[in-house]
């Protein structure tokens, strides 16, 4: 009789909230798009929203969310204050469209967002997130 094997481990999907930050690459997807609107407020908003209608996974849009408001506190540090208003604007665009694929449960979100809350109020608005 051959020895038994065992199961290889799945691979992990991003579709939870395993990890308590956005990836580089989210993070990078926003710069991007900063980068491709020229800074142009308008144009960051029309972006975010073109981005925003091709996910279908509520996690990512969070994790979006969040990579948006990463970089906005970075705006406004360094007092660039039409950019800060356009990414916390994209940042809402990505949380309304988490709500609207699915219920998100506040116990999850409050963990995801826990790594970053020392100077965030991502806690304080995830009542929008839930249906």
């Amino acid at each position: 009789m051959p020895p038994k094997r065992h199961p290889r481990p799945r691979p992990t999907k991003r579709s939870d909230f395993s990890s308590t930050q956005p990836d580089e690459k989210d993070i990078m997807r926003i710069r991007d798009m900063i980068k491709k609107a020229g800074s142009n407020p308008n144009k960051i908003v029309a972006l975010t929203e073109t981005m925003a209608g091709r996910i279908t996974d509520k996690y990512k849009a969070i994790r979006r969310a969040i990579a948006a408001d990463i970089i906005a506190r970075e705006a406004l540090a360094d007092l660039e204050l039409e950019l800060f208003i356009s990414l916390i604007k994209a940042s809402d665009i990505f949380k309304y469209k988490a709500r609207h694929i699915g219920n998100i449960n506040v116990d999850d979100y409050h963990k995801f967002c826990s790594a970053d809350d020392a100077d965030s109020n991502n806690k304080d608005s995830v009542n929008d997130l839930i249906i």
